[in-house]
């Protein structure tokens, strides 16, 4: 699954229902269609910025990484995710290799340094013992420590920033309210 692009692609009768009434009416299907990505790709974001699945579960949070927050530490998914729309479609999709991993989880995978010698990071429990001096005596304190590893087979859990089957109803009542907003200004123009 790693390295397909993943997109996002409606499923809902009402919406289809709607679509075709306004497809019906002659109205400019690009802008109504560049209007339904913009407004996905924005819940889109807010998906992963509250850090939730598109049907409100959250996302598992990260194991090795102290203080990062799921598909958002650098930016770089979400960046890369955009929209593209014409008179036939509006697609909402992103091209990052490691999109369909986050999307629907992997067991198993490896990851491999790529810009160092080794990967680094800390598993909880996995201590070093350094010596704390006073005047006194030599105590010895227990500090996390990081492992090094070329490579390591992980596990990551499915964090979905895109709906799989039919669209919430948040998501699906936002894109009804901008089909009917075409509809009103076709019966009206």
């Amino acid at each position: 699954m790693s390295g397909e692009p993943v997109s996002l692609e409606i499923k809902s009768e009402a919406v289809m229902a709607s679509l075709s009434r306004l497809y019906e009416t002659g109205a400019d299907m690009t802008q109504v269609h560049e209007d339904i990505a913009a407004g996905l790709l924005s819940r889109v974001q807010l998906t992963m910025k509250n850090g939730v699945s598109p049907y409100g579960v959250p996302y598992k949070p990260l194991k090795y990484r102290k203080g990062g927050r799921p598909l958002i530490d650098s930016g770089d998914l979400k960046d890369s995710i955009n929209w593209q729309a014409d008179k036939n479609r509006a697609v909402v999709s992103t091209k990052k290799e490691y999109a369909t991993t986050h999307q629907f989880g992997a067991v198993d995978r490896v990851i491999t340094a790529r810009n160092a010698k080794a990967l680094r990071f800390f598993i909880p429990g996995h201590f070093r013992y350094v010596p704390v001096i006073n005047t006194r005596a030599v105590r010895w304190k227990a500090v996390d420590a990081p492992i090094f590893a070329k490579s390591v087979k992980v596990t990551i859990p499915a964090r979905p920033f895109f709906p799989a089957g039919d669209l919430p109803d948040t998501w699906r009542d936002d894109v009804l309210a901008i089909i009917h907003n075409h509809l009103a200004g076709a019966a009206n123009g």
